[in-house]
This record gives structure tokens, C-alpha cells and sequence, in this order.
């Protein structure tokens, strides 16, 4: 718990919420494709500032969501039985 935690600290300060993508420059841009947020968040941030959606940021969007769904359904797959019990004793403790 505590090393999700860090992590996702991390990337929130790594994600250009409280900054603009510009204020990097234009040799480190091309970096942000790495964070799994930012592709989310330039979606929504363009088009509801500007109109017009990066088509860049919407295909890795689309990608990284196609990638994890297909990872989260081998997983529920695979362990099934254990995510319910889980999910069940933790409802109900």
C-alpha cells in the first residue's frame, strides 16, 4: 500500500495538473507520452479549453486503455475466485 502510495504521489507531480505542458520546453514534450496520465489528462484538457483533441494523446489513451482492460480481464480471469473472496471478506469484515 505504501508503495502505491509514493507511487501515484509521484506521478500527480510528474503530470502536468498544477503546470502546463509548455513550460518543459520542446526537447522535454515528447517525455510526457511516458506518463500514463498525461495522455488522459491532454485529452480533457484540450478539448474543453480549445475545442481540438491531439490526435497523438487520443490514440495512446485509447492504447493504454485497450492494454490495461485487456490485463484487468487475464487477471479477474486467472484469479477470480480469489479477487471475490477478497472483495467479499472485505465488504463484509
Amino acid at each position: 500500500g505504501k508503495l502505491i502510495r509514493t507511487v501515484m504521489r509521484v506521478a500527480f507531480l510528474m503530470t502536468p495538473i498544477l503546470w502546463y505542458p509548455e513550460m518543459l520546453g520542446s526537447e522535454l514534450l515528447d517525455l510526457l507520452y511516458l506518463n500514463p496520465f498525461y495522455c488522459y489528462l491532454d485529452v480533457y484538457r484540450t478539448g474543453l479549453l480549445s475545442g481540438e483533441v491531439n490526435i497523438i494523446s487520443l490514440i495512446t489513451m485509447f492504447g493504454q486503455t485497450a492494454f490495461l482492460s485487456a490485463i484487468a480481464s487475464f487477471v479477474l480471469k486467472t484469479y477470480s475466485s480469489k479477487v471475490l473472496t477478497e472483495l467479499f471478506l472485505e465488504k463484509h469484515a
